[in-house]
């Protein structure tokens, strides 16, 4: 495994489904390869951008801090090319 791309619908309220999937990813990337974990919002041109940006502050404070804090990195995904291959 050289890596993880976690991706969640912004429009999708966190839920504690996800929040298994943040403590099954902690336990898989553990500490050696946190680094290797990106957490990928998508759906951005469905959402409404403060609602959007409100649920990405709660994802972040809440449900993937602790994956964020270990080393973890974030992107919003806008459907670009260019972007796709960065978050890869």
């Amino acid at each position: 495994l050289t890596g993880v791309i976690y991706t969640h619908g912004i429009t999708v309220k966190c839920s504690r489904t996800d929040e298994r999937n943040f403590g099954t990813l902690s336990q898989i990337c553990r500490e050696r390869t946190i680094d290797r974990l990106r957490l990928v919002t998508t759906m951005w041109d469905d959402a409404s951008l403060p609602e959007a940006t409100e649920a990405e502050r709660v994802l972040k404070e809440k449900y993937a801090k602790s994956l964020l804090d270990a080393g973890s990195s974030y992107e919003r995904f806008d459907n670009t090319p260019e972007l796709a291959w960065k978050i890869v």
